[in-house]
Parts: structure tokens; C-alpha cells; sequence
């Protein structure tokens, strides 16, 4: 209950929704139940409600996570990723229990029974949406399916598991639903409040006004010290508080398999082919082959096969296997273990748009498919092939791809054009144009339709370089790193050596994942910077990043710790602020004591182009004016002064303003103001859900470490 104090305190946050891992552990079942083993660790990932928490806590919330990431992402995550995710779900769980503890938030065993069982509008969203619960031919929930089901369970300790798993998922989703829809009872408005909105939105003025903005002034005339910033920021240190964060240069050498390399490696691959070939378990050969991240040996239609696959002209048959062959970095052999039909139809092909324009004459539209004709009669003759032909008259975004529009069923495309690429019946060009609302279109075959599903075991291999040649790289690193004592010794040997290229990261956090050229797992390097690092230091050896295949060279040129007022953190932004502090004291003093001018000489007077200009129709709600754009103090300013007068030069944060207001209209008195308190108070709830997240993790005084 003490959030709820805190929750008003909070200006910014972020939306955490609970994960309901339940649903996805359910339909998935036993193919994403594997989990590795990383015996051995006991580093702290955190610290919650002053306690530390060890990565052996997160065991469930690991394996958790890697479900969940493979299901939404098709593949398994990193490390660091994986144990960033598991924390994440800790915390949620953690946090949010303890609230429902201290609150009395329950879900009772009545309730969960109608969440499942119940009368269909007590029926929880996410069991309607499991297909065996479905009728086979209405396709509409029905409970006695899942009565049905429940049965089955008493006699299957592996389905009364999964079930388990995912009823305590939704009882998770709906203790939120209670928490949140509580903390929204707190949202409270006032009537002075309504009052002040409906005017804000409904008062009016006219005015006219000279904008002088800082960009008049060039910044190259501005000289600003480091004692002017320094000065700055102590009289203004609340705002300029800084996240813990480090910044470093650095140089990548990248370990790239060679000749020799990939010679033995295509040797290993063809000999794993064969032994695929008479493999009796495919999946669990699979498995114990594979070093990439595909694992997902569920049926799957032709869009979610990869492309090779398809690459040569052979139809998949029950054990054939394919490969191997190249897809995304990595070489894959493919193993097809079953093959079934299914109701959903697939089609396969690529176009050529020669697009018409909306309400286009007649005598236009005849033009554009006489032009498509003649290309198709181009390509009918061999006078050009369609990669070539799509490039050069294609109009939409596929043309760079030679018009692939990639698998897709029935719904996906617009009637016209499904018809004719659905009732094709070979792989080819098609003789006639297709019209659609969008144009004419040239259609080649490249799939004919299937309802096939296939059910594949996939082994994955990346091309990785031998030993020898790693070692051979990390040599060159450490020979880069002799003699380096100072951040000048590290420039120096980068500027004689033009093959190397110094690589830059401000600021980074410290749950930073990805840094200019380490986007696969930065957490090497980062954990050094917040750990061992000093400034102007490198590290005893490289680091080496083995998911991308490289060593890093760094050192570190900055470091920040939490709240701390720094300098080297904010420059930029005091740079800007200081800076424009000083544009306005120039253009402040040009326009002091000129109170008897119009603008309009005024203006003449400020000279550099500067002009006056009118408004209508200002509002407070609004807050812009004219050229000055989003300025809340202008607005402010205007509806401050008194009709007919003008107000004394005065700033915002991007110029310098004087404004003269023709006319005010306040909004008329009204007698109900619940449509203006109604819309505040729903604000105020939809802002709730954002912030109480950022509070609850500093109610329980939680810690990241994750990084580490």
C-alpha cells in the first residue's frame, strides 16, 4: 500500500506489462523444454528489498525466458539476454506479489473455475483462443472441450503440468487486472480543474508578435569557457543529475575464417549430411549436431520454412534432406520427418506493378497497360528476364527484390490477385495481366499453391574459423596493445596504421547489449568499463566478443557515476543552454528601452530579416504560436497581457518573443464541467499504468546487476 503514495510522486515511467508465460508453455509443450546447464555460476544479478539475488534463483525464470524468447523471436537468446529477461520476470513476479499480499488481491478458486469452465462471458480471453478448445467446424469456444480435457489430465501427470502452468499464468494476468484497475481508483480531479481545462481549450486571443529566434545568432560567434559551464551547472545541478554510464574508444579485430578454413568445414558438413541421411531420431540428432539457434522442430507451411530450402527444383518428400546450403551467416541441413496436409492454402510468387493513379482518365489508364503489355510480351519472347524487368518498371517496394512478394495465403493479397495466382497451375509467367485497384500486374509463378506442411529437423552450423586463425587474430591484437601507456599512445598507433579504425561509445549504460560494431553481445566489454576499467587505461588483454568472432581493444576515455553533476556527461547540453543564455542577453540588450517603437520598427531596428507577424484562434491548451512554434511560455505570456497592450521582450527556450494582443475571448461560462473532469480523469488512469512500475522498483529498492 505504500506505492500508492508514491505513485503520484512519479513524472515518467515505463509500461511493464506481465508476461502471461502460461499460454505459450501450454500450446507449446515438451519442444521448448529444453534448457542448457551453467553449473557453476553464482553471480549476483541484483539486489531486491535489500537482498541479493543469485543467478541459481533465477533457474525458473531463466528457462521461462528462453521459452518465451524462441517462441516471439524464433530463436534462443544470448546469455545476457536470457538473464536480463529472467530478472525482468523476478522482478515482476516479486514486486507485484508483494503487492497483492499487502493489498489482500486474490483470485479464488471459484474464479479460476470460471475463468476456464465458467459461463462464456466469465470465460477468459486466452483459453477461448486455443484451437483444441474450438469447435472443428464453427471454429467457436466450447467449454465442454475443455471439461473434456481436464479429464484427460487426471490420468496424464504431463498435461496436468501444462495446465497448471497455464491457469497460473492467467490467475497472474488477472491479479494485475485487480492492482491496476485499484491503483485507477486513486486518479482524482478536481472541480477547479475541469474548470481550468475547459478554458484552457476554449479561451481565445489574436495577437500580433516579433519572434527573434537564438538561430539569428550564429553559435561559431558564442565563445563559451569550461568555467562559464562549470558555473552553470552548479546553479542548476538538480536538473542535470547523470545515470551511471562510462565512454570509451576502441578497436575491433575480427576473427574471419579462411580458405583453408571453410575447405574442412564443407568436408565435416557433407559428412554430416549423410549420417542426417540415416539418423533413426532426426530431432534428437538435430539437437545434438546443432550449434545455431534454430531448434523449432514444429510443422511448419511454406512462408516459415527458410528459403534455401526451396532453392532447388525438388519437391520435399518424407526424408529427403536438403543442404547444405547458406541462410543468414550460417549453413543449415534440413531434414524433412513428416509431411501433412492442411486446410490453409500457400502461394508463391513474384510481380511487376505498373501502378495507375486513383480517379486516373481513361485514355492514362489505357497508356499504362498498353506499356505493361509490352513488357509482357518482352518477357514472353526472352528478350528480357524479370528480375531485370521488375527493376526497371516495377513501381512498389518488391522491385528491388525482382518482385518476390514471398509465400502468402488467400487473405493476404486483394481478390483479383489471389484468383489468378491461386488457380495457377504450374510455376511460370502468366500469360494474361492482372488488374487491381493498384494497377496492372505481371505475374510469374514461382511456387504453384500447396497446402503442405512439413515438419523439418534443422542442423545449423555457422562458418567459424579454426583455432588457429583465432589465435593468429588475438595475437595481432595483443601486439596492438604493446607500449600503449596513455590515451595519446592509443591514438597514435591507430593513426599509423590505416587498416584500423577507432570506434567510438558515449555514455553507455551499464545493461548496454550492443555498441558500434558488437551488436551480438557487448556484455565482455561493458562489464569490463563499469568493473575494471580506470581512465585512460586499457585492459590487461583483449576482449574477446565470441558470438561475432572478435577481440576489442579499449579505453576508457569518461566514466559517470549515478547523480553525479557531470561536466563531460551533460557538455552538449550545457553547451546549448549556456550558449543560447548568451543569444538572449545580446538580443535582450538590443531591444531594452524600446518601448515607444511599433514592431514594425522594431523589427527594422533588430535588422537580419527579422519580420512581425499575426495569430488567431491561440489557445492554452494548443500553445503555439505562429512561427515561434510550441512555446508555453509564449502562449502564457500573451494570455497574460491585457488586450491592446504588448508585452516586454521576453524568452523561451529556442528565441526571444514580443507580443501585442488584439484580442481576448474567454470561454463562455458553462454550467457542467463532468465532460472536462471525465477526460482528466481517464489521463490520469492511462498514466497510472505507465508509472507505478518505475515506483515499485524503487519502493523495493531494487539493483541491477544483470550487467555484470
Amino acid at each position: 500500500m505504500a506505492l500508492i503514495g508514491k505513485i503520484r510522486e512519479k513524472s515518467a515511467g515505463i509500461v511493464v506489462a506481465f508476461i502471461a508465460i502460461g499460454l505459450a508453455l501450454f500450446i507449446i509443450g515438451d519442444d521448448f523444454f529444453r534448457y542448457f546447464n551453467r553449473g557453476g555460476q553464482s553471480k549476483v544479478i541484483g539486489e531486491f528489498d535489500g537482498k541479493e539475488v543469485k543467478i541459481e534463483d533465477l533457474q525458473l525464470e531463466m528457462l521461462e525466458a528462453e521459452r518465451y524468447y524462441r517462441q516471439n523471436m524464433g530463436q534462443s537468446p544470448s546469455e545476457a539476454e536470457l538473464v536480463r529477461m529472467a530478472w525482468s520476470f523476478y522482478l515482476n513476479k516479486k514486486m507485484l506479489q508483494k503487492e497483492f499480499e499487502e493489498l489482500g488481491i486474490v483470485v479464488s478458486d471459484k474464479e479460476k473455475e470460471a475463468m476456464t469452465q465458467g459461463d462464456s462471458i466469465f470465460i477468459h480471453q486466452q483459453v477461448k483462443s486455443i484451437p483444441i478448445f474450438q469447435d472443428s467446424v464453427t471454429k467457436k469456444f466450447n467449454k465442454n472441450l475443455v471439461k473434456d480435457y481436464l479429464k484427460q489430465t487426471k490420468t496424464n501427470p504431463e498435461l496436468k503440468a501444462r495446465w497448471e502452468s497455464f491457469v497460473a499464468g492467467l490467475v497472474q494476468s488477472r491479479l494485475q487486472e485487480k492492482y491496476t484497475s485499484l491503483l485507477s481508483q486513486t486518479a482524482y480531479v478536481t472541480k477547479a480543474e475541469a474548470k481550468r481545462d475547459y478554458e484552457n481549450k476554449n479561451s481565445r486571443l489574436s495577437a500580433r508578435y516579433l519572434y527573434i529566434p537564438f538561430s539569428s545568432i550564429a553559435d561559431s560567434t558564442i565563445k563559451i569557457t569550461d568555467k562559464e559551464l562549470e558555473t552553470y551547472l552548479k546553479k542548476h545541478k538538480n536538473r542535470f543529475k547523470a545515470p551511471e554510464s562510462r565512454s570509451l574508444e576502441y578497436v575491433i579485430f575480427s576473427v574471419v575464417p579462411s580458405k583453408e578454413d571453410t575447405l574442412e568445414f564443407s568436408e565435416e558438413l557433407r559428412k554430416l549430411s549423410k549420417d542426417f541421411a540415416l539418423a533413426q531420431n532426426d530431432s534428437v540428432f538435430a539437437l545434438s549436431k546443432t550449434k545455431g539457434s534454430e531448434r523449432n522442430f514444429a510443422y511448419r507451411n511454406p512462408k516459415e520454412i527458410p528459403d534455401g530450402i526451396y532453392s532447388e527444383n525438388r519437391p520435399l518428400l518424407k526424408g529427403a534432406v536438403i543442404g547444405p546450403f547458406l541462410y543468414r551467416n550460417s549453413f543449415q541441413i534440413v531434414k524433412v520427418t513428416d509431411v501433412k496436409e492442411d486446410s490453409t492454402y500457400f502461394v508463391r510468387s513474384k510481380h511487376i506493378l505498373f501502378q495507375v493513379p486513383k480517379g486516373a482518365e481513361a485514355k492514362v489508364k489505357d497508356s499504362i497497360r498498353k506499356e505493361a503489355e509490352k513488357v509482357l510480351n518482352q518477357l514472353k519472347a526472352g528478350e528480357i528476364d524479370f528480375t531485370t524487368a521488375a527493376k526497371k518498371y516495377g513501381s512498389d517496394g518488391t522491385k528491388d527484390q525482382g518482385g518476390d512478394l514471398g509465400w502468402y495465403d488467400e487473405k493476404t493479397m486483394v481478390t483479383p490477385f489471389s484468383k489468378a495466382t491461386f488457380g495457377a497451375k504450374e510455376k511460370g509467367l502468366l500469360p494474361n495481366l492482372v488488374e487491381t485497384d493498384f494497377g496492372f500486374h505481371i505475374v510469374s509463378i514461382t511456387e504453384p499453391k500447396t497446402n503442405k506442411k512439413y515438419k523439418l529437423a534443422i542442423i545449423e552450423r555457422p562458418i567459424v574459423a579454426t583455432q588457429e586463425t583465432t589465435d593468429d587474430v588475438y595475437y595481432k591484437a595483443e601486439e596492438f596493445m604493446l607500449g600503449i601507456k596513455s590515451y595519446e599512445d592509443f591514438k597514435k598507433k591507430i593513426e599509423k596504421n590505416p587498416a584500423l579504425v577507432k570506434r567510438v561509445a558515449k555514455k553507455i549504460a551499464p545493461y548496454a547489449q550492443s555498441v558500434d560494431g558488437i551488436s551480438a553481445n557487448a556484455k565482455p566489454l561493458v562489464s569490463w568499463a563499469f568493473n575494471e576499467a580506470k581512465v585512460g587505461e586499457l585492459p590487461k588483454k583483449p576482449i574477446r566478443i565470441p558470438e561475432q568472432g572478435l577481440f576489442v581493444v579499449p579505453i576508457l576515455t569518461a566514466k559517470t557515476e549515478k547523480d553525479e553533476p557531470s561536466l563531460e556527461y551533460f557538455r552538449e547540453q550545457l553547451e546549448y543552454e549556456v550558449r543560447n543564455q548568451k543569444k538572449k542577453e545580446q538580443i535582450l540588450a538590443k531591444l531594452a528601452d524600446n518601448g515607444k517603437l511599433s514592431l514594425e520598427d522594431l523589427a527594422k531596428k533588430y535588422g537580419n530579416g527579422i519580420g512581425v507577424a499575426e495569430v488567431s484562434d491561440v489557445t492554452m491548451q494548443n500553445s503555439t504560436l505562429g512561427s515561434a512554434g510550441f512555446t508555453p511560455i509564449g502562449v502564457g505570456k500573451a494570455f497574460g497581457t491585457q488586450k491592446g497592450k504588448r508585452s516586454k521582450a521576453f524568452a523561451d527556450d529556442n528565441g526571444v518573443l514580443v507580443v501585442e494582443v488584439k484580442e481576448i475571448n474567454p470561454a463562455p461560462e458553462i454550467a457542467d464541467y463532468s465532460q472536462y473532469k471525465n477526460e482528466l480523469l481517464n489521463t490520469q488512469k492511462q498514466n497510472l499504468s505507465n508509472f507505478y512500475y518505475s515506483a515499485l522498483q524503487e519502493l523495493y529498492r531494487v539493483k541491477d546487476f544483470s550487467y555484470n
